[in-house]
C-alpha cells in the first residue's frame, strides 16, 4: 500500500467563478473503509480468540477523486 502509484490525467482548467478569486484543483486517492471480525478456534483446547478491527484500502472502482474549490 506505500508503493508510488502514477496517474496521469487530462483537464481543462477554468478559472473561477464570478465572485471567487481563485480555484485550487485537488487529486486525492480514495479508500475504502469497513469494519472485520475474525473468529480462531485452537482445535485442541477449543478455545475462542476474537480479532476485530477496522481497515482501509485503495478503492477498486474510482482510486482518485478529483475535485476543485473556488476561494475568495
Amino acid at each position: 500500500m506505500n508503493k508510488p502509484q502514477v496517474y496521469k490525467t487530462k483537464e481543462k482548467l477554468t478559472g473561477p467563478e464570478k465572485g471567487f478569486s481563485y480555484r485550487t484543483y485537488h487529486l486525492t486517492k480514495n479508500y475504502d473503509k469497513g469494519r472485520y471480525t475474525v473468529i480462531r478456534t485452537n482445535k485442541i483446547t477449543g478455545k475462542e480468540k476474537v480479532y476485530a478491527g477496522t481497515y482501509y484500502e485503495p478503492s477498486s472502482q474510482d482510486p482518485f477523486v478529483k475535485w476543485s474549490r473556488d476561494e475568495k
